[in-house]
């Protein structure tokens, strides 16, 4: 039990913490987002402020993929990702 306790931290942690350059490029595999990928922003946006929504709308493919992402403890050299000039989290 004590695990699914530190992975639920750790998740919401991340949620608190994230890079959004990071988290676009680990979970959608990109490096530029346009102001017409209103998915990938609303995703970076409920992350960050409603986590449960971000959750509870991910399939059980994305959902593993997120707790991979939290979990990775590499060191890894990440792009700049682009974002729209107006983009604000």
């Amino acid at each position: 039990m004590k695990n699914y306790i530190d992975l639920m931290d750790n998740c919401i942690r991340y949620s608190k913490n994230f890079s959004p350059s990071e988290f676009v490029f680990d979970f959608f595999e990109k490096t530029e987002i346009t102001k017409y990928e209103m998915y990938e922003i609303d995703k970076i946006r409920q992350l960050r402020y409603e986590f449960p929504n971000f959750w509870l709308s991910l399939d059980n493919h994305n959902k593993i993929k997120f707790i991979n992402i939290v979990t990775n403890n590499s060191q890894k050299i990440y792009p700049v990702v682009k974002f729209p000039t107006n983009f604000v989290l």
